[in-house]
């Protein structure tokens, strides 16, 4: 039995556009931010056992820095718009391409926004405020027809590293898919079983208008 959990994420509206709200996105501390936490709790506990008023000072320094941190990783990514752009047609076993539009809507920088596909393809770019920019993503897919966008993973890790905020965002956006086309023979090995017979000899004559010289291997095309 396969268990799945029930992810909080943002669907594009009826216009196409995914807002990041409040609510959607996840955060959690990184390894530095594991460190940074214990480096805290390791003054906290000196301060403690010293009765040491500066090192009480640093420990709620550092504990008011950490929150501060989280608290900016988070509206780094709050209100944040996405909607589809462009997806070209490929063929199968080729890379798909789809763009996909950031929009800052915010009168400042958003630092270190990155988007990932499940498979590994990731985009990062800093957000001028109040501009859109546009991220490439390549999905690669070998079954032919219409492939559509997997789910995003809209992530930052600003401004100090010791948070990971991210939130999953589905858009409504399709690539074509053709088949693949087949394998054309070059003129070389065309040319070279064209003076080939059934017995694996060269013919060392000219072919003539209606001369018979031999058999030749079957190459791609024939009918």
């Amino acid at each position: 039995m396969r268990l799945s959990f029930p992810f909080r994420r943002c669907h594009a509206d009826r216009h196409g556009v995914a807002l990041v709200k409040p609510r959607k996105i996840y955060i959690f501390p990184t390894r530095y931010g594991f460190l940074y936490g214990l480096l805290v709790i390791l003054v906290l506990l000196i301060s403690v056992n010293y009765a040491n008023n500066p090192a009480f000072l640093l420990a709620f320094l550092l504990a008011g820095l950490g929150i501060v941190a989280m608290l900016h990783t988070w509206r780094n990514l709050l209100n944040l718009k996405l909607q589809p752009g462009r997806a070209a047609a490929v063929f199968a076993g080729q890379p798909a391409a789809f763009e996909i539009r950031v929009h800052n809507s915010r009168e400042a920088e958003r630092p270190n926004i990155r988007l990932r596909l499940p498979a590994g393809e990731e985009a990062e770019t800093d957000l001028p405020a109040d501009r859109m920019q546009s991220l490439m993503l390549h999905a690669r897919e070998t079954s032919r027809g219409r492939m559509a966008l997997p789910r995003l993973r809209l992530s930052t890790r600003y401004p100090l590293g010791l948070f990971r905020a991210w939130c999953y965002v589905e858009l409504e956006v399709h690539a074509l898919v053709y088949p693949a086309p087949g394998r054309s023979m070059s003129l070389a090995s065309a040319a070279d079983d064209s003076g080939r017979t059934d017995m694996g000899s060269t013919s060392q004559h000219f072919r003539g208008a209606d001369e018979f010289i031999g058999l030749r291997r079957y190459r791609a095309g024939d009918a």
